[in-house]
């Protein structure tokens, strides 16, 4: 015990003595020490600070080249280019345009490094070139430098005026945006209801129908115009058109060469109407189809004689034209018919109804009538067609210009077999054919909303039941978009789309042409085919660049890694 006890002694004894004789040592060890730690976490905080700053940097380079690209201020030439409306490209305009993208870039800079010091932009720049006769390709390199304060007293900037405590990061990024021009098929769908007869400014039909500048001849000559300067304007497209008339009904094209009735898959309700009244499938002109699926055959609260089919295919209808509504709008099943559109080949088994065309004694305000007939000609003519390319030209134009207003208006039997009709396989082009996938657009052009009585008749000489069976008629298509058809179109269309290649997603707009759309209207239709896709034309100009906006195609955002 004793022992130990002097074994500690003596260790405090010379701890003690150590300490005193080697006072100081430890705070310059301490201090060397600490040196020596705050070097190593100044290196690990700006070492982790210049990776962090390196990735935002990337990021902000990597979306101000696709905003820089997707501006195309250098090459622009449409109405938004800066300063330049004559587009001239001269200095002054292109010191703007330079000063535009340096401004846009150094935003998104900012907006993803708000602590740096500076920001210098090494390289702001595009270069336009073309990609085959239908595309070209615009690539924008955009590099910079950004200075940064750091904790180490050391230089790392490439800046001759920063402090010796900041350090630079460069980096480079670079986009590319394809303005692209794929093959068009476009199907126009197109109102010949009676009203298109009628001038643009007179909406209502007060004064003298059918003058060379009402609405129907006004949209003919800009379908002349939208095809010799726009849609076949280059020697080489490959681009197509179809078209597709409606007025109450919509036309299909005549079935050709030899069919066997009984194969054509047409429910036993059509067929037996077909049969019946000798209606004739390879002369479609003379007839008009509904592309609807009902709930049943006929109404239960009246008799046989207002069953839709046999109304609208006995030569002298019986009854009242309004009380068709009321074997035609409540009875739409609309779920079924949204269902049969998944199934769409082109063939006529998608047609409930395929009826003569008749014109009723205008003075006993019956209009069982569908678009078709040429009062000129005094015969009917076809109003639907599948593909009109460039050598087919004038053939369109005759095709089109033979079509005269009549009957009323359902703008969903034209957009269905309108649909039907792309989705004829035998019709399509191979993907060889076209170089690739072909954009597919469907125009609808209207010249008012749904309806199957004009609207004096509708006010003025219907009672509340024959009020509310029309209303019915006229919320028909409002219905049908409420319940997602539009999306099941874009859906199915979309499935022509060979995935080996670039696809590009079916579009649909629609014009409102000659009548300003009641809030209603306008909300339906914007929800159908977007802001971007919806138009308002008052005009013959207005129509055209409506048109043109409609077909156009662009694909944009592409980084590229370097």
């Amino acid at each position: 015990m004793k022992k130990q006890i002097f074994k500690q002694s003596k260790l405090s004894q010379n701890l003690n003595r150590f300490i005193k004789q080697e006072e100081g040592v430890y705070s310059i060890l301490m201090a060397g020490m600490g040196v020596t730690l705050l070097a190593i976490i100044a290196f690990a905080v700006d070492g982790s600070g210049v990776i962090l700053d390196q990735a935002r940097l990337s990021d902000s380079l990597e979306q101000a080249s696709l905003a820089v690209t997707s501006e195309n201020n250098t090459y622009r030439k449409d109405k938004y280019q800066i300063n330049d409306p004559t587009g001239k490209h001269d200095s002054f305009s292109q010191n703007l345009r330079n000063q535009r993208d340096k401004e846009l870039v150094e935003s998104y800079v900012n907006a993803y490094m708000p602590h740096i010091k500076s920001w210098t932009p090494n390289d702001i720049s595009c270069k336009q070139s073309l990609q085959g006769s239908n595309s070209e390709a615009i690539k924008c390199h955009v590099s910079g430098t950004v200075v940064r304060e750091a904790l180490l007293p050391l230089t790392f900037s490439n800046s001759a005026n920063s402090s010796s405590s900041d350090f630079s990061i460069s980096t480079i990024a670079v986009a590319e945006k394809i303005k692209s021009a794929p093959p068009l098929d476009v199907m126009i769908v197109a109102d010949f209801s009676g009203s298109m007869a009628y001038r643009i400014d007179d909406p209502n039909g007060n004064g003298r129908p059918h003058t060379e500048d009402s609405k129907s001849n006004v949209l003919k000559a800009v379908l002349d115009n939208l095809t010799a300067n726009y849609l076949f304007k280059e020697p080489d497209t490959l681009n197509r058109i179809g078209f597709t008339a409606f007025s109450l009904g919509a036309k299909h094209p005549s079935i050709t060469g030899n069919f066997n009735l009984q194969a054509l898959g047409l429910n036993p309700d059509t067929k037996e109407a077909i049969i019946e009244r000798n209606v004739k499938l390879n002369e479609m002109q003379n007839n008009c189809v509904l592309p609807y699926q009902f709930k049943t055959r006929q109404v239960s609260v009246y008799d046989q004689q207002h069953n839709l089919i046999k109304y609208l295919t006995e030569s002298v209808p019986s009854g009242d034209w309004w009380r068709t509504n009321i074997a035609f709008a409540p009875n739409v099943d609309i779920d079924k018919t949204i269902e049969q559109i998944k199934q769409f080949d082109g063939s006529l088994r998608h047609y409930s109804v395929i009826f003569p065309i008749q014109r009723i004694d205008e003075n006993r305000y019956n209009y069982a009538t569908c678009v078709g007939l040429n009062k000129n000609q005094r015969k009917y003519t076809p109003g639907a067609s599948y593909w009109f390319d460039k050598s087919q030209q004038a053939d369109f134009s005759t095709f089109v210009r033979n079509i005269e207003p009549e009957g009323a208006t359902l703008v969903t039997s034209g957009l269905f077999v309108g649909v039907n009709l792309m989705m004829d396989k035998a019709k399509h082009r191979s993907v060889s054919e076209a170089n690739g996938n072909t954009q597919r657009t469907i125009v609808i052009l209207s010249d008012g909303k749904d309806q199957s009585l004009g609207d004096n008749i509708y006010k003025n000489r219907t009672n509340d039941q024959q009020k509310k069976e029309e209303k019915l008629f006229r919320d028909l298509t409002g219905k049908f978009i409420d319940k997602g058809v539009c999306d099941v179109i874009r859906t199915r269309i979309d499935s022509l789309q060979d995935a080996q290649h670039i696809q590009y997603p079916t579009k649909l707009a629609f014009i409102a042409f000659g009548y300003e759309p009641d809030h209603t209207n306008e909300t339906s239709w914007k929800k159908c085919v977007g802001d971007s896709n919806y138009f308002v034309a008052k005009s013959e100009q207005q129509l055209l660049e409506s048109f043109k906006k409609a077909f156009t195609t662009e694909e944009v955002g592409h980084s590229l890694n370097r």
